[in-house]
């Protein structure tokens, strides 16, 4: 695992048909994402989303042309990419510790 982490923090762009995580790792690193057509909601959602915000692609078909077509705009999705919010953990880490606190306090109270 340390080893993919290192291969995805030092390229330029990612090309994968899956993978919430992926994505969501690709952006936080600052990485371009060609995202194919997924047979989920959820990922084709996700993928419609980074077509919308310029942050990468979504192509209707896997070929030469589209390849080749992504990695020739990569200058501008990374100018897109440059005003991603990357927040890390710390409102979600936060979030966590108030509702479990606030569980906690209300199991004593039982």
């Amino acid at each position: 695992m340390e080893g993919f982490l290192q291969d995805l923090a030092g390229c330029k762009a990612v090309i994968a048909n899956a993978g919430f995580s992926l994505v969501s790792e690709a952006l936080h690193l600052a990485n371009l994402i060609w995202r194919c057509r997924c047979k989920t909601i959820r990922t084709d959602l996700q993928a419609y989303y980074l077509e919308k915000t310029g942050y990468g692609r979504w192509p209707q078909d896997l070929g030469k042309e589209q390849i080749e077509s992504f990695l020739f705009n990569l200058p501008v999705y990374a100018e897109n990419l440059a005003s991603y919010p990357r927040q890390g953990n710390t409102a979600l880490l936060a979030k966590l510790d108030e509702l479990i606190s606030s569980l906690t306090s209300a199991a004593v109270k039982r």
